[in-house]
C-alpha cells in the first residue's frame, strides 16, 4: 500500500535519495554517470528543491513512511501544466504510482487542460508510461546536456 500527499521540507534528503537511485537506473547506458551525477548535485541541491517547492505542486509518494517516488508539476498557465519531473522507486513501478500522481494532480489543480512532459527518446519505460496514459508526440529534438547529445521527445495530453 502507497499514499501520494504534498511533499514537505523535511522530504528533501529523501527526494534526494530517490532521485539519484531512479536516475541512476533509468538513464544507465543513455547518459554517461559523470553527467547524470553533475545534474543531480545541481538539480536536486536542499534550496533549489525547496524553491522548486514552492512553485508549482510536488507531490510524494510514500510506502511506510519511506519516501519511495515523487512528482513535480508546473503551475497552470493558460490551462496547460508541465511534468517536470516523475520519478518512483524501481520496486513500485508498474503499481500505479504514476497514474496515481496524475489523478492527485486532477483532484488538487482546477483548470488543467493539457499536460506537457519532455522525455529522453531511449527512456523506453518513461515512453510506454507516457503514451499508456494517452499523451501524444508533439516533436522530437536534440539538445546539448552537459556535452552529451539526447534526443528528447516533448509529449502531451489534452485533459
Amino acid at each position: 500500500m502507497y499514499m501520494i500527499r504534498n511533499m514537505t521540507e523535511q522530504d528533501v534528503l529523501s527526494v534526494q535519495q530517490v532521485a539519484a537511485e531512479t536516475w541512476h537506473t533509468t538513464y544507465e547506458g543513455i547518459i554517461p554517470r559523470p553527467i547524470q551525477d553533475a545534474f543531480l548535485q545541481q538539480a536536486y541541491e536542499e534550496s533549489r528543491l525547496l524553491q522548486r517547492l514552492q512553485h508549482g505542486f510536488f507531490y510524494v509518494v510514500e510506502t511506510e513512511g519511506t519516501v519511495e517516488g515523487f512528482a513535480h508539476f508546473s503551475p497552470v498557465v493558460n490551462g496547460m501544466v508541465t511534468l517536470y519531473a516523475i520519478y518512483i522507486h524501481p520496486a513500485l513501478q508498474g503499481k500505479g504510482v504514476g497514474t496515481a500522481f496524475l489523478q492527485k494532480l486532477h483532484e488538487d489543480v482546477a483548470g488543467v487542460e493539457m499536460i506537457e512532459v519532455e522525455v529522453e527518446q531511449d527512456n523506453q519505460i518513461g515512453i510506454r508510461f507516457y503514451e499508456a496514459k494517452g499523451f501524444q508526440v508533439r516533436e522530437i529534438y536534440e539538445e546539448d546536456f552537459d556535452g552529451h547529445l539526447l534526443k528528447t521527445v516533448k509529449m502531451y495530453k489534452v485533459v
